[in-house]
């Protein structure tokens, strides 16, 4: 779980800004849930909804009554991207293994492609 504890000196962008936060790793939660159960519907639903919540954030942070400097500097805001960065680079691995999965399958299933098969050539083709 994210500390995503709101100071009471926060201002709302900023709660804003970390309610986001928390909102993208719940929507990275369920991808990575969704994909390892195989509910590809269900994982292209939330890769969707995180763009839409990474805009929303990027957003926010450009408005010009949002002190970005202030919510950077923030304990929890830190906390809080540093935990979605890591849940984000786990979830990459997982996904960058499940596809190398899906090839040697879909090669074992296949058969070796056409480019990697041994060819003879003979000495006549090689003269130019």
């Amino acid at each position: 779980m994210l500390p995503l504890e709101p100071r009471p000196n926060d201002s709302t962008t900023h709660e804003e800004a970390l309610e986001l936060l928390l909102e993208i790793h719940r929507s990275v939660a369920h991808s990575q849930t969704a994909l390892l159960a195989g509910h590809l519907s269900e994982l292209e639903t939330s890769t969707s909804n995180q763009q839409m919540l990474c805009r929303k954030l990027q957003d926010l942070l450009a408005a010009p009554e949002f002190s970005s400097a202030a919510i950077t500097k923030s304990p929890y805001f830190i906390a809080a991207v540093t935990h979605l960065r890591e849940d984000s680079r786990v979830f990459s691995a997982v996904l960058g293994r499940m596809r190398r999965n899906l090839q040697g399958l879909r090669h074992a299933l296949l058969g070796p492609d056409d480019f990697y098969k041994q060819q003879r050539i003979h000495k006549e083709e090689l003269m130019i």
